[in-house]
């Protein structure tokens, strides 16, 4: 479980939620959570308060963030790289097979605590099955949401492709991805 707190005036995040009547961590936790899957428009923690809406990276900074703010180290900020299949990651399903795909590897950001995971991704699903997949597992600062982000899945993306002599360019792989991304968007 992780520690809940009442929130503080330390930061425009805190400041947000105690401004709408939101006093606690576990309750930040779950209004960011209900908020829609899907891209804001800045990839920035505190975009999704005013976008309503966030993924993996942003919904995740906006916690690990939030609890900085009131000075708790102990969040950890998560990235992985899993192989997505519609089994761990169902809504995907009808992308890969378009692609003749089992799977794609992907990047998932989430946070932890006390060695355990926490995903607050998507607002009706707490399945986390993607978790038994996971090949890479790394700590990430909230700055690396964006460039760092995409940047290492891209490289990940591109040594895949070698090793196993996919018909795919970097390019085509990440269409193939965004394309699932806009399905989980529409799936939930």
């Amino acid at each position: 479980m992780i520690p809940n707190f009442n929130l503080t005036e330390n930061g425009i995040l805190s400041s947000h939620f105690l401004l709408n009547g939101v006093t606690t961590f576990h309750d930040a936790v779950k209004y960011i959570r209900a908020l829609d899957y899907g891209r804001s428009k800045l990839p920035y923690p505190h975009s999704i308060l005013e976008d309503k809406k966030g993924t993996c990276s942003t919904k995740h900074a906006c916690i690990k963030e939030l609890a900085e703010e009131n000075n708790i180290r102990s969040i950890k900020l998560q990235m992985c790289i899993y192989p997505m299949s519609e089994e761990n990651t169902p809504g995907v399903g009808v992308v890969l097979d378009r692609y003749k795909l089992d799977y794609i590897l992907e990047s998932h950001v989430y946070i932890s605590y006390d060695d355990e995971r926490f995903d607050f991704t998507f607002p009706h699903n707490t399945d986390m099955k993607w978790e038994n997949d996971i090949l890479i597992e790394n700590e990430i600062d909230v700055d690396q949401i964006t460039d760092y982000k995409v940047d290492y899945h891209k490289n990940i993306l591109k040594d895949w492709i070698q090793r196993n002599e996919l018909n795919y360019s970097v390019k085509e792989m990440w269409q193939i991805r965004e394309s699932c991304i806009h399905a989980l968007q529409t799936f939930d």
